[in-house]
């Protein structure tokens, strides 16, 4: 599978960067795989996916002819896949907004007229008995965030994929639409029981980062989240960074690491947090009271990146010098 020079000197190393990622998933996928593109600029991981899709689907063998490419969006976002996809040498394209359209468009991606189809959300889950007897290669669920409730019909018909299709979830906002809980219902069609079932991951995952909020039984908590880590960053390009996940399912969690270094990355993560500068973070903290303090860094990260003691104790001694 080899991507064409022409495309990849108009694509940004981002874009190329989810390309090899794909690659390297899609070379080695068996059932049950798949992976999570995630960037704030939409653009970066469309045109990456595309990018990719047109090399798989230019490198299919005789035998693979029927292999094809299904990507589900959001209706107005049907014209700017089609046109990246068509953008980027993929050709016989099809794409459908309700049901009659759906029809034909099957219809010629089963008798091998087209490789490819673009449809809404809403119009795969009407047509899902018809969808799902297309051999599919890969299929990409854009705003995958939407498969957030284990109950919801989207869920439902998105699980009537085969397990062999290669699944490729875009979002965003991953991280800041579903809490502990509801991750586990994205997760499980991007990697089908990769963290085991509902009530398995409830109890091992969400029940002691949950108690780790009420400062029951910390170094459990952190101790699990540290192995959640571990199992989305295997399925997420780029990988979610620690700290991220912790400031966002642990934020009550209290560290015992006091060094300087983590204390500074945990400065850097409430500044972050707060959209401020570092040096306004540091004084803002300096300016509270301890009670102050500690109420504002419930909010975000203090496991992994340690306490503030050591971090704030230089910018005092720094700010004194300046003086």
């Amino acid at each position: 599978m080899t991507l064409p020079a022409t495309h990849a000197t108009r694509m940004t190393p981002r874009q190329i960067e989810v390309v090899r990622a794909l690659h390297e998933r899609f070379t080695k996928h068996h059932i049950n795989s798949g992976c999570v593109v995630r960037d704030a600029d939409e653009l970066e991981p469309i045109v990456g996916v595309c990018a990719f899709a047109s090399a798989m689907l230019a490198a299919r063998g005789d035998a693979d002819k029927e292999a094809s490419l299904l990507v589900l969006c959001a209706p107005n976002a049907i014209l700017a896949w089609v046109q990246t996809l068509q953008t980027y040498g993929v050709s016989g394209l099809e794409s459908a907004r309700g049901v009659t359209q759906s029809e034909r468009a099957l219809t010629r991606v089963k008798s091998g007229a087209a490789c490819a189809l673009v449809m809404s959300h809403d119009t795969y889950r009407n047509a899902v008995h018809d969808v799902i007897q297309v051999p599919w290669a890969m299929c990409v669920y854009d705003e995958v965030h939407r498969l957030k409730s284990d109950k919801s019909k989207a869920y439902e018909a998105a699980h009537l994929l085969h397990k062999k299709v290669f699944r490729v979830g875009l979002s965003d906002q991953l991280f800041t639409n579903c809490n502990a809980s509801e991750l586990w219902s994205v997760m499980n069609w991007i990697v089908p029981w990769r963290l085991g079932d509902r009530n398995l991951y409830d109890s091992y995952f969400v029940k002691p980062i949950n108690d780790g909020h009420r400062n029951v039984h910390t170094d459990v908590a952190q101790q699990r989240t540290r192995e959640l880590h571990v199992h989305l960053s295997a399925a997420m390009t780029p990988g979610i960074g620690e700290a991220q996940l912790f400031r966002q399912y642990a934020p009550d969690v209290e560290g015992t690491d006091g060094s300087a270094t983590t204390a500074h990355k945990a400065l850097e993560a409430l500044a972050s947090f707060e959209n401020l500068p570092v040096a306004e973070m540091a004084a803002k903290l300096l300016a509270m009271d301890k009670r102050g303090r500690d109420a504002l860094r419930c909010r975000v990260i203090a496991s992994e990146l340690g306490t503030f003691a050591t971090v704030l104790e230089q910018w005092q001694k720094e700010n004194d010098d300046v003086k």
